[in-house]
């Protein structure tokens, strides 16, 4: 098992999908499956590059890196932390050990961490885009048209999920099973009244 883990390109593709996996988990509501995925990931990063010759600055700039993109989504700076945080990781996941070509990470793993370090970049933009976009409702008109899903069945009465809260939830116009999507008609207190989604 320790000479399985003892692989560079193993031990970087442990550390990033462990990061992302993190982060992941730690913006979207509950630390749920991919964060712990995430920490099982970065615990094997660790114990793959205990007996691997680790470079810890390459590790700092590899880190530093993934978090100055994606920093670049909520803080714009229009594309200075981006091209600094891919300058980084690159230089980062090419100095990650010492020691010579048969101690150094495929080029096939770290073009796919570019990749997916860009396509998370590019989600995390339109995450913050459609946030901005949508316009700031207040008060008992705030939920109403907005889509969730059935937590439980609603016959005719169960739990929805809006906007990442549980709200207990009346249908109207028949049965909505659990998982169906559905959509708010009106706000009444601490209920919603819905409908299945057409």
């Amino acid at each position: 098992m320790t000479s399985f883990l003892a692989d560079p390109t193993l031990a970087y593709i442990f550390l990033m999908v462990g990061l992302y996996a993190v982060v992941y988990g730690v913006v979207h509501p509950g630390f749920g499956v991919a964060g712990l995925a995430g920490c099982i990931c970065l615990g094997l990063a660790a114990w793959s590059f205990h007996s691997l010759p680790l470079d810890w600055l390459g590790l700092v700039l590899l880190i530093s890196g993934a978090g100055l993109v994606m920093a670049e989504a909520f803080m714009p700076t229009h594309g200075v932390l981006a091209v600094v945080g891919v300058a980084s990781l690159l230089w980062g996941s090419f100095n990650l050990y010492h020691g010579g070509p048969e101690v150094q990470v495929a080029w096939w793993a770290v073009l796919s961490t570019l990749l997916l370090t860009g396509g998370l970049f590019w989600w995390a933009v339109q995450v913050t885009l459609r946030a901005i976009k949508r316009p700031a409702l207040q008060g008992k008109d705030a939920l109403v048209g907005c889509e969730g899903k059935a937590r439980t069945a609603l016959n005719p009465e169960g739990t929805v999920q809006v906007d990442s809260e549980e709200w207990s939830a009346v249908a109207e116009g028949g049965v909505v099973a659990e998982g169906e999507a559905i959509e708010v008609l009106a706000q009444e207190g601490n209920r919603l009244k819905v409908r299945r989604k057409a």
